[in-house]
């Protein structure tokens, strides 16, 4: 994930519009197979971009693209078929409407505030060993 995203002014959508991605893959060898699993694989686990506005009284933020998300015990879900049948090409996105610092309403596909679910950021915990 690039941490220091590039930022464009693109004029009536926002002057400070912060514009990131991330573009990962996963390979797995296995020698007990799941049943519908390969015992040789490789995919895109995230292909994704982040578009985000975070500054004036109309904010905004969106995630689209591909993603995986690998379990272990199961079958491997390849990238194509997850983002059509888990959370669609664009997981997040939010509008929000903030007239003041105190105060802000949001609406869209908002990210969750329980953790740890990962929905598709499997890329932000490379380190846990739930993947």
């Amino acid at each position: 994930m690039n941490g220091s995203p590039a930022t464009f002014d693109l004029g009536p959508l926002g002057k400070k519009v912060t514009i990131g991605g991330v573009l990962s893959g996963i390979g797995q060898l296995q020698n007990n197979v799941s049943p519908g699993d390969h015992s040789a694989q490789a995919d895109i686990s995230n292909a994704q971009i982040f578009i985000n506005k975070s500054s004036g009284v109309l904010q905004y933020f969106a995630q689209a693209g591909a993603y995986s998300l690998p379990d272990i015990g199961v079958a491997y879900v390849r990238s194509s078929t997850a983002t059509r049948i888990f959370y669609s090409a664009l997981p997040q996105w939010f509008l929000k409407l903030a007239p003041t610092s105190n105060f802000s309403i949001e609406a869209g596909a908002l990210p969750t505030l329980i953790e740890p679910l990962q929905l598709a950021l499997g890329f932000r915990y490379m380190d846990d060993q739930q993947l």
